[in-house]
């Protein structure tokens, strides 16, 4: 799990789809997001 997003009183669960480092955090807890808004930004593994 990458992060934990919160919508209607919900929590769910984010998960990359990629083997990799969070590089950075694009918001704080309590941020109100967008549709399609940049969360994260996660530096793949090319390790395959």
């Amino acid at each position: 799990t990458v992060l934990v997003l919160e919508a209607m009183k919900m929590e769910h669960k984010l998960k990359a789809e990629v083997s990799g480092v969070v590089e950075s955090v694009r918001t704080h807890k309590g941020d109100q997001v967008s549709i399609r808004q940049l969360l994260v930004e996660i530096a793949s593994d090319d390790t395959s």
